[in-house]
């Protein structure tokens, strides 16, 4: 006759390591999710996904305003002085003279800080080169 503890010894051991396997697996799945949690990348970068908005530069001028004067493109001017920003800063007030909409300059140069998140250097330079709303 068979002995009933040499069946039950195998069946034992191998239902134990079946329990461990799973357990080790459902374990493992877990940290990796949580590493995966923690892994975000605006997490990794040392930032938040509303940073763009947060670090784009105050401008020089009061962008809720019509620009108007020689006061407020003075401040413009004076802003940066490189000359890719001074070319910049002409081409948009010539082409914003002719338009003769003296709020178009403003609402596009703040649309477009707000839209890439530019600093107002980098915003002139681009509505200057297209209009920066592409």
């Amino acid at each position: 006759m068979l002995d009933s503890t040499r069946l039950t010894h195998p069946t034992v051991l191998l239902a134990g390591t079946a329990l461990l396997v799973v357990f080790a697996l459902v374990l493992w799945r877990a940290g990796s999710r949580r590493r995966a949690a923690d892994q975000d990348v605006f997490k990794l970068l040392g930032t938040s996904a509303k940073a763009p908005r947060q670090r784009v530069a105050t401008s020089p001028v009061d962008l809720s305003r019509a620009l108007r004067g020689d006061a407020d493109w003075r401040a413009i001017r004076t802003h940066a002085r490189d000359a890719a920003y001074l070319r910049a800063v002409e081409t948009v007030r010539n082409r914003y003279q002719i338009v003769n909409d003296p709020m178009l300059l403003s609402n596009t140069l703040r649309t477009t800080m707000e839209r890439w998140g530019l600093s107002f250097r980098d915003a002139v330079i681009r509505v200057a080169e297209d209009d920066g709303l592409r």
